[in-house]
């Protein structure tokens, strides 16, 4: 009887076959990193500055030791307690409820009545953060 060949392959196979420069995969980094980035200010900061960048390209975001903008609607500022961020009044709601602002890891969210502006205070960075931030970018992607 003839021995099968295996299917099987190692993961160092998979790895030599696929070696690929993916960069835009750097905002996901944090989640290998673990709780360490996601619970002291400065490692939140990071980690927005990170996401931003891979999100929407480094061309939009202008920043300095402890304070952060995005284009004109965005500012976000390193403090004790985590990152407070402002979305600044735009033309269009934004695509947001209160209960948006009340995840894991947020703070003193509030949404004005209008919904064209709103502020938070960050103190945990995960998933529902990125995907927060992501849902804004998107939505200022279609304007």
């Amino acid at each position: 009887m003839a021995k099968r060949k295996g299917l099987a392959r190692g993961l160092d196979d998979l790895l030599a076959q696929h070696d690929t420069e993916l960069d835009f995969l750097s905002g996901l980094a944090d989640d290998r990193i673990g709780i360490e980035v996601g619970s002291d200010a400065q490692g939140m900061f990071a980690a927005l500055q990170r996401h931003l960048r891979a999100e929407a390209g480094a061309e939009q975001s202008r920043s300095t030791q402890k304070t952060l903008s995005f284009g004109d609607h965005l500012s976000a500022r390193q403090v004790q307690a985590g990152v407070r961020l402002k979305v600044k009044p735009q033309d269009v709601a934004l695509p947001l409820v209160p209960s948006d602002l009340m995840l894991p890891g947020m703070e003193a969210g509030e949404l004005s009545a209008d919904r064209k502006s709103c502020s938070l205070l960050l103190t945990e960075w995960n998933h529902e953060s990125r995907r927060l931030i992501s849902r804004l970018i998107e939505h200022w992607s279609l304007e």
